[in-house]
């Protein structure tokens, strides 16, 4: 969606499965040169150490992975990477601090699921 969203973007997929990226590659192929995938460690350090701008970092269920340590690590590695108005997206599990905050976000995912279903 982002590729297709903003033409001047570049997407740089970076996964722990070389079968992930595989198939990530064969499908967005029709992007070329705009979308480049590599092989990475989400708790290593050197693929945070990039000399690029960054407009976006987006992860989707890899952060819970991580101990409280590495996450920030992690965001605060992030946050260096991002230029002036980056935003960071996670989509990941998270641990609710009551029954309320469980029961809210599972109220607001049933609602999205049904919005995205119908």
């Amino acid at each position: 969606m982002i590729l297709a969203r903003y033409p001047q973007m570049t997407v740089v997929a970076l996964d722990g499965s070389k079968e992930m990226l595989q198939r990530t590659r064969n499908r967005l192929a029709r992007f070329g040169e705009r979308f480049q995938c590599q092989l990475f460690d989400l708790a290593a350090s050197d693929w945070r150490s990039i000399d690029q701008t960054i407009s976006a970092v987006v992860s989707s269920i890899a952060i819970h992975h991580l101990d409280a340590d590495q996450k920030r690590t992690l965001f605060s590695d992030v946050y260096r990477l991002l230029i002036d108005g980056g935003i960071f997206i996670i989509a990941d599990v998270v641990a609710f601090q009551d029954q309320m905050g469980l029961k809210l976000a599972a109220d607001q995912w049933d609602e999205e699921v049904k919005k995205q279903a119908l």
